[in-house]
């Protein structure tokens, strides 16, 4: 962290806390968040607004305001980065809706894991330095670049949000006033981050009756109508965002998170350069 940097993961629980107090109150808040590093995973923040009956928006920009990383579609030239959002909504006695991605086809880390490993990536996912489509992770750490999520046919729609999330989110927090040289590594220095939050029973219809539970038995009809669709070929059953990743959870409870070798090696190997003694 550098001179007048906030830690990311602090700052950013401090703001959605803060939108949900004012949201209480008002119904609805609008939270800016510059001049902080890595915040961490998105969702972690609309869950945490979730769990106090509001629904919430996250998005964040100004990722590649200096050393860009994704092209923008219909461009061969890096002109924005991974600029993800998050969407949550509470279900009542379910686990929230939680949507949380980066708007390029695939995050930073995993283009690192597959050049580590030596695969493949997925189409459409990278271009090489000449704006081609390439599944070579090697191109990547040659120049190339992202692309927005979308694939052949849809990569409009994930430039479309990523610009939103540039505008929404680094634009509109202000960050780039915060943006001095030397405060923070180039790819946090221009960060801005909006938190959007509102009580979940802001526009509950009199004929529903008032209160967070009227929406709740409302959303609780509409998630069970979706997960009522019979399963396509390949798949056991429907599911939505966020429902994998809370039985996932109660699962690691009990049986532990399972760690890929090579990462386990590296946090091993960085705990023996701190003095830090591992046990399995």
């Amino acid at each position: 962290m550098r001179r007048g940097r906030g830690f990311g993961q602090v700052a950013a629980e401090h703001a959605v806390d803060r939108g949900i107090a004012l949201a209480a109150d008002a119904g609805l808040a609008l939270v800016g968040l510059v001049r902080a590093n890595h915040i961490g995973r998105l969702g972690h923040y609309v869950e945490r607004a979730c769990a106090a009956d509001m629904a919430c928006l996250v998005w964040g920009g100004g990722y590649g305001a200096i050393t860009p990383r994704a092209v923008p579609f219909g461009g061969r030239d890096a002109a924005l980065d991974t600029n993800p959002l998050a969407i949550g909504v509470p279900l009542g006695d379910r686990p929230p809706l939680v949507v949380d991605f980066a708007t390029t086809a695939l995050s930073g880390v995993k283009v690192k894991q597959a050049e580590v490993r030596g695969e493949s990536l997925p189409p459409w996912s990278i271009v090489d330095t000449d704006g081609v489509p390439s599944t070579d992770p090697a191109d990547f750490a040659a120049g190339g670049a992202y692309l927005p999520f979308g694939g052949e046919h849809g990569a409009h729609k994930g430039y479309g949000l990523m610009l939103a999330a540039e505008l929404l989110g680094r634009a509109l927090a202000g960050a780039d006033a915060f943006a001095a040289d030397g405060t923070a590594p180039t790819l946090m220095r221009h960060q801005g981050v909006t938190f959007w939050l509102t009580r979940a029973d802001s526009f509950g219809a009199p004929s529903a009756g008032a209160g967070v539970g009227a929406f709740a038995s409302h959303a609780e009809t509409i998630v069970a109508r979706v997960l009522a669709s019979a399963p396509a070929p390949g798949h056991e059953r429907v599911q939505y965002p966020g429902l994998p990743e809370a039985e996932a959870r109660e699962g690691a409870k009990d049986e532990g998170v399972p760690v890929d070798d090579r990462v386990w090696d590296g946090l091993v190997a960085a705990g023996e350069r701190l003095g830090v003694e591992w046990t399995t």
